[in-house]
């Protein structure tokens, strides 16, 4: 019998009360509601969709209004102005918003993919082969420009003195060094993976291009405001389980993984299924690699300052990661 036949049914002096609490359970099932910005989905962001698609919002009684920027740069530009009350970001813009007085925590990784370096030309078979080369990179500083600048110091070749920088779209990178207009190239996935398998050659292996090879560099976290997560912990706790189930499964069933990457993406999901095997899934954060990435920006001038122990203890909300 359903609870609106209850209330026909029942004596006049019980369906006030019946009412009220059909009333209290409406309100109880309220869904929280969270704005979240991300840049397009890609592996760092994608857990957003796989939560939403896999019904795992729901579940944790979330609502969660989702936008997505076209980078990271603008998703950080809408948390900063308010548009947010959580984001998924660089791990350089949210550090950097924190020493402009931004109310921001960060509270969670999210999975890390590699930056392939490939090539088309047979004279290149490792990094120290790039002396008088030129590298086609994204055409927005990332964190794959700085480590291969650092990589590349630690071989002892400086850029503008002994290799220099063609900046492209990430999907034109490929085209770049197939003209020869580029003798290697890093960016992202899945457009390195996409590249190796339309005759590049990659350089070296996995996390050739980061703050310590071959350790995948952790590019993106998920930030909040911390106003909000004073106020909505429980919340923002419910939000990471959630998080932490999405990134599970894509861990765990690379098939359904590539197939919804490649639906939201329109990439070829042979290139996401190269792609899928580096990566990295997972929501901890690896303070000890931050901390070596927080050197990186500071040196490349990033950062402001370097960030003292209490500016780490601060940032760093990391207790709510799900084990």
């Amino acid at each position: 019998m359903s609870k609106l036949s209850l209330v026909r049914q029942a004596p006049i002096h019980l369906t006030v009360a019946v009412l009220f609490s059909l009333l209290i359970g409406a309100v109880a099932e309220a869904a929280d509601t969270v704005r979240l910005l991300t840049a397009r989905p890609g592996w760092q962001a994608g857990l957003a969709w796989d939560a939403r698609d896999r019904g795992l919002w729901q579940k944790y009684n979330l609502d969660i209004q989702h936008t997505s920027l076209d980078t990271s740069a603008a998703a950080m530009e809408g948390f900063v102005s308010g548009r947010s009350d959580m984001a998924i970001v660089n791990v350089g813009v949210a550090v950097n918003a924190f020493f402009r007085g931004v109310p921001i925590a960060i509270i969670a990784g999210v999975p890390a993919a590699d930056y392939p370096a490939f090539t088309m030309s047979p004279d290149i078979k490792e990094l120290k082969d790039l002396k008088g080369k030129k590298i086609a990179v994204f055409s927005i500083p990332s964190d794959a420009t700085i480590a291969i600048d650092f990589v590349l110091q630690k071989q002892g070749l400086l850029v503008n003195r002994d290799f220099t920088y063609v900046r492209a779209p990430a999907p034109n990178i490929c085209e770049t060094i197939k003209r020869g207009q580029a003798d290697m190239g890093v960016v992202f996935e899945p457009h390195g993976s996409a590249c190796i398998l339309d005759g590049a050659k990659q350089v070296g292996g996995p996390g050739t291009v980061s703050f310590d090879p071959p350790r995948l560099i952790p590019s993106s976290v998920v930030v909040v405001n911390t106003k909000f997560l004073e106020q909505n912990r429980d919340v923002v706790v419910r939000f990471l389980k959630a998080a932490g189930e999405a990134v599970a499964w894509q861990g765990a069933d690379k098939a359904g993984a590539v197939a919804q990457l490649a639906k939201y993406t329109g990439e070829p999901a042979a290139a996401i299924s190269k792609s899928y095997d580096a990566v990295k899934f997972t929501l901890a954060v690896d303070l000890d690699f931050h901390k070596v990435m927080l050197e990186r920006y500071l040196a490349v001038k990033l950062l402001p300052r370097a960030p003292t122990q209490a500016d780490l203890d601060n940032l760093y909300k990391l207790d709510m990661v799900p084990r």
